[in-house]
């Protein structure tokens, strides 16, 4: 769907917006041209994809939320970078922009990033970190993160994997969570704590192994690699190694045996 102006996809001043996909919209213009919240509730939504048109924007080009989201996972939405007029204006941009409640959600592979108000971003996974309760920057380990942003986007598989660190990360602050259902129709709280994200995590949550010791990254003998290291580590069937050139910039490199 499209838009001249806000909301592409949804334009919400009240109500509920409950276990919905909300993909591939877009408008013309900034603030929310593919998902607009004013003052309404999305629960255990899958935004993504959505993105603006427009030749720069200015807090939340493709999603724009100053109401509540609780439990949304929000990927690969795109707006294009904000060019400020005069040098040294700020550079106040963002594809995704919260001036309202974030809670429990994972808001991360959007395109130029996450942007935050206030003090009501609690217990989610975003990147870059925004300060407030519970909040995390880390890879949520989707089963598959998909690829792109925008028009160009393509989905992947957003159930966390076993040892995700958004599994048990939520808050049970509100009561719809103890008889509510997750994006696929599951439990929304097993294991006595909400995930982050539409989906939870349906099986036992698994114990955790110890971290690799001993790495080490030296150049190696190639003039264009690096060469990582590290000590096996018991009970472990592979390791996934990530690359990124800092930590709010990480992608998936390569998964070791």
């Amino acid at each position: 769907d499209s838009m001249l102006l806000a909301g592409g996809g949804v334009y919400s001043d009240n109500g509920t917006i409950a276990n919905c996909i909300i993909s591939g919209n877009w408008g013309t213009q900034q603030d929310g041209a593919g998902v607009r919240n004013n003052s309404g509730i999305y629960r255990n939504c899958l935004i993504m994809g959505n993105y603006t048109t427009a030749s720069s924007v200015w807090n939340g080009g493709a999603v724009y939320n100053s109401g509540t989201m609780e439990n949304c996972t929000i990927v690969g939405n795109y707006g294009p970078t904000y060019v400020p007029a005069n040098p040294g204006d700020s550079t106040h941009w963002y594809s995704v922009y919260n001036s309202g409640t974030l809670r429990n959600c994972i808001v991360v592979n959007n395109s130029p990033g996450f942007g935050n108000s206030g003090s009501k971003c609690t217990y989610s996974c975003t990147a870059p970190l925004v300060s407030g309760t519970g909040n995390i920057m880390q890879d949520p380990q989707f089963v598959d993160p998909g690829s792109g942003y925008g028009s160009s986007f393509a989905a992947g598989d957003y159930r966390l994997m076993a040892y995700s660190p958004c599994i048990n990360a939520g808050t049970n602050v509100t009561s719809w969570m103890s008889t509510g259902k997750d994006l696929a129709g599951n439990a929304r709280i097993i294991n006595s704590t909400v995930d982050m994200g539409a989906y939870e995590y349906t099986a036992a949550a698994p114990t955790p192994i110890a971290a690799p010791a001993n790495v080490v990254a030296t150049d190696g003998t190639y003039g264009d690699k690096v060469r990582v290291t590290w000590s096996a580590v018991a009970d472990a069937t592979g390791y996934v190694v990530y690359r990124g050139s800092d930590s709010s910039n990480v992608d998936f490199s390569a998964s070791v045996a």
